[in-house]
């Protein structure tokens, strides 16, 4: 489900474009790895040799025992890639889903058209969100959005959030909420709400613990 809903898929199975109103390319390449084996996918562009090569290597993934790609698989993948083309951008991170129950209690509410203007000033540019990325949920403080989480990527299964807060409010726990009530309403609509992140992202993955999310897996993409 997970990556389902971060990419679209031609009827083969091949990626096509990330999952976004903005449909940029996908990456020549997927990896994802959890305790229960791995997903692998091919940008629908690759020769079929070099999809034969990839898949054969990554018949062998076994995760390290924190749910990582082993470093020596992700780097022969690489290598691989490399020989065709330059990788211009490389993507590695957790992916989490969620306990049963929020972990955190919350105030924020569900943006609407109506109330769309409450997203001024500070958080102005997801103002294209409340239409195509619903639920929209966010922390207001002085009658203004502080925090949101939306559905940034989105199929009939699972969402995936997309998670904002504006800086000066930051490490003030408004994730923490806005999050919750996110999945909350991602779950009353009969979805399944899913959290990832990259490495690099310490206070989003802090955020991720602090929710008691469940890590079980991580995943790369390369272009």
């Amino acid at each position: 489900m997970h990556v389902e809903a971060l990419f679209i898929h031609d009827d083969a199975g091949k990626l096509v474009c990330i999952n976004e109103p903005e449909r940029r390319p996908a990456p020549r390449f997927y990896l994802g790895c959890a305790a229960d084996g791995v997903v692998m996918r091919f940008r629908h562009d690759l020769e079929d040799e070099l999809v034969q090569s990839l898949e054969a290597l990554c018949r062998e993934v076994v995760p390290e025992a924190d749910l990582t790609i082993p470093t020596h698989v992700s780097a022969r993948i690489e290598s691989l890639l490399v020989e065709v083309a330059p990788i211009e951008r490389r993507w590695r991170g957790p992916v989490y889903r969620f306990p049963p129950n929020a972990a955190e209690p919350s105030e924020a509410i569900v943006v609407t058209e109506a109330s769309a203007d409450v997203l001024r000033p500070h958080l102005s540019e997801w103002l294209v969100d409340v239409t195509q990325s619903q639920p929209l949920v966010a922390l207001v403080q002085d009658g203004c959005a502080v925090s949101l989480c939306c559905s940034g990527r989105r199929t009939p299964q699972a969402h995936e959030a997309a998670v904002e807060t504006a800086a000066a409010f930051r490490g003030r726990g408004c994730g923490a909420q806005v999050v919750t009530r996110w999945a909350q309403a991602v779950a009353e609509s009969g979805q399944i709400p899913l959290y990832s992140t990259s490495w690099e992202n310490v206070a989003s993955r802090a955020l991720a613990e602090r929710l008691g999310l469940i890590h079980y897996g991580s995943d790369m993409h390369l272009a």
